[in-house]
């Protein structure tokens, strides 16, 4: 069973099938697999990557809008362009590792589930729905003063209050176009 990942750029087929027929789903697989449910045929769009070249500076984030950790500088870096191996893994799996933003579903490769994994969206998008709008305040309303972390929490201070709504109302009535 093979799920979540990525194979790209390897020098023979990217899987090789003896005697078993493995079970393939939510990978990006450069040249296609035969079979499986979610996968996909794309340039994952790694932060850094050169078949070619020295494999001592390849980085395998994928690049992000929203945000992708730069394991050199340690900090989180946006890019012109999003992956569409985020948020494209297996809506089964465990995304809960995963920082916010994201769409609530992990990501596919070596960073997806992560800490590390790169971000989708507009954090103050509480219910992934690509817009910032009633039903987000009311999910932050719930959590008002709760202390806890939780995705409501935009200053991750570990408590929604004022500071939160102040970041909420710059992003109101954003959409993802």
């Amino acid at each position: 069973m093979i799920t979540n990942c990525i194979f790209w750029a390897n020098d023979t087929e990217e899987i090789y099938v003896d005697s078993s027929s493995p079970n393939v789903n939510y990978c990006d697989i450069q040249g296609g697999w035969p079979s499986g449910i979610g996968n996909i045929n794309l340039d994952p769009c790694f932060a850094s990557f050169d078949p070619n070249g020295d494999p001592n500076l390849w980085d395998f984030h994928l690049k992000s809008v929203y945000g992708r950790w730069n394991q050199n500088s340690q900090i989180w870096v946006t890019d012109p362009n999003t992956s569409l191996c985020i948020d494209a893994g297996d809506p089964n799996s465990d995304w809960g590792s995963e920082p916010w933003p994201n769409g609530k579903r992990i990501n596919m490769g070596a960073y997806g589930g992560t800490n590390q994994a790169s971000k989708n969206g507009n954090p103050a998008d509480f219910n992934v729905d690509n817009s910032v709008n009633f039903a987000d305040f009311a999910q932050m309303a719930n959590q008002w003063l709760v202390e806890q972390m939780c995705i409501e929490d935009l200053t991750n201070d570990g408590k929604v209050n004022f500071a939160d709504i102040s970041i909420f109302a710059e992003n109101w009535l954003w959409e993802k176009k």
